[in-house]
C-alpha cells in the first residue's frame, strides 16, 4: 500500500477496512493450523502408546493390556502398528506382503 490509497477520507476508510478483513482472515487460518498442529501431537503412534493411554483412561483392565499383547506380535502387530501411523507411500514388509498374499487366495 502506498500513501495514494489513504489520500482521501473514503479511500483511507476502504482500504483500512479491507486490510481489517485480511487480517482477521489470517487470525482465522492461524487458529485453524494451530488446532491441526495440536490435534496431531496428540496421536497415538505406537502400540504401547496406546495401550498405555487406554490403561490410564481405564478402558481396559490388567488382564486385557496382558491379552493385547500376547496375540499382537509378529506380523500382526507390524499390521496394527502401520494402521497406527496412518496412510504412507513405504512399502510393505516382505512377511506383511506373503501374509497378505496368502489371505487373498482363501
Amino acid at each position: 500500500m502506498s500513501s495514494d490509497d489513504f489520500s482521501s477520507p473514503v479511500r483511507a476508510k476502504r482500504n483500512f477496512c479491507i486490510m481489517k478483513n485480511v487480517i482477521q482472515a489470517q487470525r482465522k487460518r492461524i487458529h485453524g493450523l494451530r488446532v491441526t498442529v495440536n490435534s496431531l501431537g496428540k496421536r497415538v503412534r505406537t502400540l504401547n502408546s496406546l495401550i498405555s493411554v487406554l490403561k490410564k483412561k481405564s478402558y481396559i483392565s490388567d488382564s486385557s493390556e496382558n491379552v493385547l499383547r500376547a496375540s499382537l506380535s509378529g506380523s500382526s502387530l507390524k499390521i496394527f502398528e502401520r494402521m497406527l501411523r496412518g496412510p504412507s507411500s513405504q512399502k510393505y514388509d516382505p512377511s506383511i506382503r506373503t501374509f497378505a498374499l496368502t489371505l487373498s487366495f482363501y
